[in-house]
């Protein structure tokens, strides 16, 4: 609206308008505090006015029901000098304000205009001006009744500071004013709204009381207060038709209840409809036309208040409350009639949501509503597409009746003669007539709109609504004879309602899905929801029955190609039972399965089988670590066709900043997200993702049971089969296949937990020696017993068993190296014995052989470990007999059976200028037996001086068996190295009786002297100080003094005489002299085999560098009562 207060002015007219405009500018620049009667909360408003000439035919009455067109305050505006105040101006002024009086109006001010600043000086007298004799003549105690506008064109600090004064004064009065008026109306108001209980009052007088009060609140800018009396008398209006409806009758509600001519939707392109204000105040509007004023006044208010969303939100519980009032009245209507009302009505308030929501958030959070005003005004074009034969289920074109319906619905609806919207979209009018002109044009705008309220539901996360439509839009689809575009709602719709557990509506969803895929002619799809049906509790048994006998009919297909679908929910197996858990090739095996059947009536199947997939050995088996579905026999598979239903995120992620003051500092900001619930939506965890994916493996060892007959509920079915040609190892229960004839339910991975093992003993050789030999022997070629045990394993005829062997071993068969043994058949747990002969090189030590064995029976070859035992055993020793040197080398027999030696020969790898002399008999044979031995020696002579510290010696001697098959004679050789044989020093020692003694005696004091003396001359320099040390039996000898001590060689040789004590009589051995390098120790030797404490270390000589003449010599001790010569005796 665009009315003003009134505000009335008299007096000077031509001074008033030479200030209208600046006042007319001025007024509304400031907004004042409204302080409200009845402990309403204050407002702030800004004032504006409507200024007209005074007139006493315009002055309010007391029964004026007006409250906007009547005059609020009146003004009388002066400018004049005391002489023509006296003559002329006090009296106008007397009759304004006896007028004002008689009317009781005490809204007034009186302005006197200043242009002169001289007349106000204070040169003159007291209460002399103008002003003063106003305030004194009129004002009285209202002082503020008279103002003064000082210059008001001169434009100085002066003049504004009176103008303000002017426009604060006549702000404060003009609210004064409106509380005074406005308590007086609402309590005239109030007093009519209790009379409503009386037989003659009207609901439609009241209303337009109110409305007045609410235009005043419009008027001053408080657009809240004026919404809220719509919302009161809405409030009211429903209520008395409730009354109506329990029987408490009015007589004012009959206009409102007669037949309804005319339905019109909801025009918002006006902020006031006085048409239909006309009509409620002739109180001749229907329902229909005073719900649409209501209403739109309500939105052009919300538009005020920039709350634009709320008009839908609004719309939506209006549009359902009205059609249910219209019901509940019993308010007669053409048929169709209220269905158009409401699409008209949806899409005018859709316009106009759309064009004066600029705010994307809001828009998000209002699209609710919208959605739901979309939904609603498709349902009512389907409602009148049914109406009207525009659906496309019907094959003839509309009748005349039909066509005769859309005319008077047309017509119905009114001419508006408004022009569309500059944006140049149709009206919701046009579009309505467009949509029932023709079948194509209906179907079309059917299916936009339903587009357009699956979109908005979808964008604001309202996914059950959106499949809901879908639904609908697919039985649209199948009445259009598009199956293709209508499965796709269907699939959509039947997840959602199986995921929310409505099971009921699940199943309904799927008769229609099964209808749609048997027109595609896609018998796999057909088949897996065919199957879903047939399972189905909440469909009527005739019903699962037909789709029983649909499934029957596509297994006989002829076209050769199998129908794979998942076993649930026909099939489940409950039990399982493993009647053999291990076996063996050749073993029947078989598993009892408990199979429950959710099939209407029994079928006849023709093959049941269980597969088994091959698992790692247990050595190997490392699986990572994963969840495992908890209780698989719990967990539900997925429904036919479907994938898992994925929540959906939201397209926005909404955030608002957010800060905590304390004590007037910034504490912290953040940023909050306001839709985590959306964001952090966890899904179900109960079941992890399932693979669509249908296929049969192909198993090597699996169990069936054929012809088998299944009852509805429990079964029990023995599956079983035939141990052969699978490998051993533990096998894992994989897939279970129900075939009915070209239709095949499988179900993967049956459980995780069950295991079958075959124990398969592949089969092994034995390599048995000749009794004869025992043992084998290398260095021989000697007969072997090769035993094959076929195990569990069978050989079939005509196989071929190839023999491989490792580095250094041979196999013979038939005096062939090539070895290809030709078998025959042998049964399982059998064995066969062949002859070979086996040659191993001859060896020191025992040694690992390997016989490697292939053929077509074998699953992968198979290994035979042997051991060779050498038949002989050599070790070398050197003697020294002062310079001389003697090389032994021994040989052992090392087995039972005898062997014959000859030609030992001994001989230097490198160096010529050293010849040996055999000590022995060269070409004699000596056999050998177990743990006898045979040694042969050598003199060394070198023609080098000096000779060689160390040597590389081949020892060779020729050897031949009686076990050996080919009765040859062999070489052995034995390698030998030496080191250090030269002999460096040599020890003479000799033990004196003490004290002029001739016998040695037990506890007397005896000299033992001994000297060293150095061989090798040309080594003085290097060793010159040794270190001797003697080492006696203590049990024998005492030393006395110390045991050890420093030879230095003078000349070569060195004497030294120690006191020895003998402990015992008898003959005793010489005490052991032993010689060692010395060196002194450095602060950067060390050597951890000596004693740290010492301060030298040494060096021991090996015993062929020195030679002691002493060894084995033994002296007689007497005892001290017996007496005697001395005794030497030498022991070799």
């Amino acid at each position: 609206m665009e009315t003003k207060p009134v505000v009335t002015c008299y007096g000077d007219s031509s001074l008033f308008s030479g200030l209208q405009a600046h006042i007319n500018r001025g007024l509304p620049k400031e907004a004042t505090e409204w302080k409200r009667s009845y402990g309403r909360s204050s407002k702030f408003v800004c004032l504006d006015a409507s200024f007209v000439p005074y007139d006493d035919d315009i002055l309010p009455t007391e029964n004026d029901k007006s409250l906007i067109s009547r005059p609020f305050f009146h003004i009388y505006w002066t400018e004049c000098d005391v002489d023509n105040y006296k003559q002329s101006v006090r009296e106008d002024i007397t009759e304004w304000h006896t007028a004002l009086k008689k009317n009781n109006i005490p809204d007034w001010l009186i302005v006197v205009v200043v242009s002169d600043e001289s007349k106000v000086k204070a040169k003159l007298l007291p209460r002399s001006s103008v002003i003063d004799r106003v305030k004194s003549d009129f004002c009285g105690k209202q002082v503020d009744r008279c103002i003064v506008l000082t210059e008001p064109h001169k434009g100085d600090q002066r003049c504004m500071d009176s103008w303000n004064n002017f426009y604060q004064r006549l702000r404060q009065l003009l609210l004064q004013s409106f509380n005074r008026h406005l308590s007086k109306y609402e309590e005239n108001m109030r007093s009519l709204r209790e009379r409503r209980n009386e037989q003659k009052w009207s609901f439609s007088e009241y209303f337009l009381v109110q409305e007045e009060l609410a235009f005043m609140f419009e008027m001053l800018g408080v657009y809240d207060d004026s919404l809220l009396q719509y919302d009161e008398l809405d409030a009211l209006f429903t209520q008395f038709l409730l009354n109506h409806a329990a029987g408490e009758t009015v007589d004012w509600l009959t206009p409102f209840i007669e037949p309804c001519t005319k339905w019109a939707g909801i025009s918002l392109s006006k902020a006031l409809n006085w048409d239909k204000r006309d009509l409620i105040k002739m109180n001749k509007a229907s329902l229909l036309e005073f719900r649409n004023y209501l209403f739109s006044r309500q939105c052009a208010l919300l538009s005020l208040l920039n709350r634009p969303w709320e008009i839908a939100e609004r719309a939506v519980a209006y549009l359902h409350n009205t059609v249910q009032e219209m019901k509940t009245l019993e308010i007669e209507m053409p048929e169709g009639s209220l269905a158009c009302w409401v699409f008209l009505s949806c899409l005018e308030v859709l316009h106009t949501s759309d064009k004066l929501n600029n705010s994307t958030e809001k828009l998000n959070s209002h699209s609710l509503y919208t959605a739901s005003l979309w939904d609603y005004a498709r349902k009512k074009l389907k409602e009148l597409g049914v109406l009207c034969g525009l659906m496309p289920e019907v094959s003839s074109n509309p009748t005349s009746e039909q066509l005769n319906k859309v005319v008077d619905l047309l017509f119905g609806m009114g001419i508006n003669e408004e022009e569309a919207s500059t944006t140049g979209s149709p009206r919701p009018i046009d579009r309505l007539r467009e949509a029932l002109s023709s079948r194509q044009s209906f179907q079309r705008h059917y299916l936009d709109l339903s587009e357009l309220a699956m979109g908005t539901y979808k964008h604001i996360g309202r996914m059950r609504s959106a499949r809901i439509i879908g639904q609908d839009v697919a039985e649209f689809y199948m009445k259009q004879e598009s199956p293709q575009k209508a499965e796709g709602f269907l699939l959509d719709a039947m997840k959602m309602y199986k995921q929310e557990g409505w099971d009921i509506l699940s199943d309904g969803i799927a008769v229609l899905l099964a209808q749609c895929q048997k027109k595609l002619s896609n018998p796999l799809k057909y088949a897996k929801t065919a199957c879903y049906i047939v399972c189905s509790k909440n469909l009527s048994h005739s019903e699962r029955c037909y789709y029983l006998d649909e499934l029957i009919q596509l297994s006989r297909s002829d076209d050769g190609n199998s129908l794979y679908i998942q076993t649930n929910p026909a099939f489940s197996v409950d039990n399982i039972v493993l009647n053999t858990p291990v076996a063996t090739f050749q073993d029947e095996m078989s598993i009892e399965l408990e199979i429950f059947s959710n099939l209407p009536r029994e079928v006849s199947i023709s093959q049941i089988s269980l597969g088994f997939s091959h698992e790692a050995s247990e050595g190997s088996q490392k699986r990572s670590l994963s969840r495992q579905p908890s209780l698989y026999g719990t967990v539900d598979e997925p429904v036919m066709n479907f994938q898992t239903i994925r929540p959906q995120l939201p397209s926005k992620i909404n955030v608002v900043s957010a800060t905590d003051v304390k004590q007037e500092k910034l504490q912290s900001s953040s940023i909050i997200c306001t839709n985590t619930n959306e964001l952090l939506k966890r899904a179900d965890s109960i079941q992890g993702p399932v693979s669509d994916s249908i296929y049969k493996l192909n198993y090597k060892l699996s169990l069936t049971a054929k012809d088998v007959l299944i009852k509805p509920g429990v079964n029990l079915v023995t599956v079983k089969s035939q141990v052969d040609s699978c490998k051993r190892g533990l096998y894992k229960l994989g897939q279970l296949c129900i075939e009915v004839g070209q239709l095949e339910f499988i179900r993967h991975n049956m459980a995780n937990n069950i295991f079958v093992e075959i124990v398969c003993q592949q089969p092994f050789f034995e390599v048995n020696p000749s009794a004869k030999i025992g043992e084998l022997i290398s260095g021989i070629k000697q007969d072997v017993e090769l035993t094959l045990n076929t195990c569990s394993i069978p050989v079939t005829e005509g196989s071929i068993l190839s023999v491989n062997t490792s580095s250094g071993l041979s196999a013979f068969y038939n005096d062939e190296s090539d070895v290809k043994i030709p078998l025959e058949a042998v049964s399982v747990n059998s064995s066969v014995t062949m002859n070979l002969q086996l040659q191993h090189i001859l060896t020191k030590d025992p040694a690992e052989a390997t016989l490697t064995f292939e053929s077509s029976f074998l699953h992968y070859p198979i290994s035979c470990h042997v051991t060779f035992y050498p038949p002989l055993q050599f070790s070398h020793k050197v003697f020294s007999c002062q310079e001389r040197k003697y090389i032994q080398v021994e040989v052992k027999g090392n087995h039972q059976t005898p062997f014959s030696l000859t030609k030992p020969h001994l001989k230097t790898v490198d160096n010529n200028d050293v010849d040996f002399t055999y000590l022995g008999h060269f070409d004699k044979w000596q056999e050998v037996h177990n743990d006898q031995s045979i040694c042969y020696m050598w003199q060394l002579r070198s023609n080098a001086v000096p000779g060689p510290s160390s040597l590389d010696l081949i020892f060779s001697v020729t050897y031949r068996s009686s076990m050996d098959e080919d009765s040859l004679c062999r070489l052995s050789v034995y390698n030998i190295h030496l080191e250090n044989i030269q002999t460096l020093y040599m020890i003479t020692s000799n033990i004196i009786p003490g004290n002029d003694n001739k016998t040695c005696k037990v506890g007397n004091v005896c000299h033992l002297d001994f000297s060293v003396i150095n061989i090798d001359t040309s080594n003085t320099s290097s060793e010159s100080q040794l270190l001797y040390e003697v080492v006696v039996d203590h049990l024998m000898w005492a030393v006395c003094g110390r045991v050890t001590g420093i030879v230095t060689l003078t000349n070569s040789k060195f004497d030294t005489q120690l006191q020895i004590i003998p402990l015992m009589a008898g003959f005793l051995p010489f005490p052991l002299i032993t010689l060692a390098k010395y060196k002194p120790k450095t602060d950067s030797s060390e050597d951890s085999e000596n004693d740290p404490s010492c301060d030298f270390y040494k060096e021991h000589f090996k015993s062929e560098q020195v030679h002691n003449s002493s060894l084995g010599k033994q002296i007689h001790i007497y005892s001290e009562q017996s007496s005697g010569n001395l005794e030497t005796m030498m022991v070799y």
